[in-house]
């Protein structure tokens, strides 16, 4: 079940909610009077039971917030007395190559407000412009553009690019990468073979069990998944069975008597190589 923890100051214009259980229709009112140009954002931290909660600071001692989660209300004081603002900082979601199935991100510490495109150029090898539009959402940056096969790209960034939500901008950042042909990747078919009729969640995992990517099942008349333009490497698959349909694993409920929602995992490890078609067969208990 639900359960706020905590708010705390973790530097200046910035505090972190905490909390145990599922976030639903989460949301944070703030109570304290505020000057005119005041702004406010808040982030699920990714993999964390946390929020981020980003605010321009101005002269309080401390801000009083409601923190709701459907009918679950708590009120939260939360005393500022940090002195430094967090510098913005900007990394991107790849290293040296971009795949066909991937987006190029730019990810930032701060919330952003404002980009200036006219500082953000794009080149391929031969030093040519390449359109492109961008989507901003919070502290993450889409580039997005026409990928061709096997081409070396160059982003390059200028001073103020960016602009935070303390008014903070960017340095010179510049980033090279390259794209892949067709025949560089591998393709997985995946046939289910199964007797129960619940939805099921495909997961492609690495060697690592980090997740890659997921398809959902939701008739059994669907018997063949594909995954395709995949990096050469090892792979693990498992299947959730989503017996209550919601597209995610449940945990059990101890009080109400209810056990995890089932995970199948396939019995081996996929050996995938480049241009390389890999068909297998995943028989479910259930």
């Amino acid at each position: 079940p639900y359960k706020f923890k905590k708010g705390k100051e973790t530097s200046k214009g910035k505090i972190v909610f905490g909390f145990t259980g599922e976030r639903k229709n989460f949301k944070i009112k703030l109570l304290s009077k505020t000057p005119k140009n005041f702004k406010s954002t808040f982030l699920l931290e990714k993999d964390k039971d946390t929020i981020n909660y980003w605010f321009t600071p101005f002269e309080a001692d401390s801000l009083n917030f409601i923190i709701s989660n459907n009918n679950v209300i708590d009120s939260v004081t939360v005393k500022l007395r940090k002195k430094k603002i967090d510098s913005l900082v900007v990394n991107t979601t790849i290293s040296r190559t971009l795949h066909t199935k991937d987006t190029f991100f730019l990810k930032t510490n701060n919330p952003i407000i404002t980009v200036d495109t006219s500082k953000i150029k794009l080149y391929d090898k031969d030093s040519l412009k390449v359109s492109y539009k961008k989507l901003l959402v919070k502290n993450k940056i889409a580039i997005l553009f026409n990928k061709k096969e096997k081409e070396n790209y160059r982003l390059e960034l200028l001073p103020k690019a960016f602009k935070d939500i303390y008014s903070m901008y960017n340095d010179t950042l510049k980033y090279q990468f390259r794209t892949l042909g067709k025949d560089d990747y591998g393709k997985i078919i995946l046939t289910i073979e199964r007797k129960g009729t619940d939805n099921l969640i495909i997961e492609l995992l690495n060697k690592n069990e980090k997740l890659i990517r997921k398809k959902f099942i939701t008739s059994t008349e669907i018997k063949d998944v594909i995954f395709d333009f995949l990096p050469p490497q090892k792979y693990l698959m498992r299947v959730i069975v989503d017996e209550n349909k919601n597209f995610k694993w449940d945990t059990g409920n101890y009080l109400e008597k209810l056990q995890p929602e089932k995970i199948e995992y396939f019995p081996k490890t996929i050996v995938l190589r480049a241009n390389y078609f890999e068909y297998e067969t995943f028989i479910l208990k259930k």
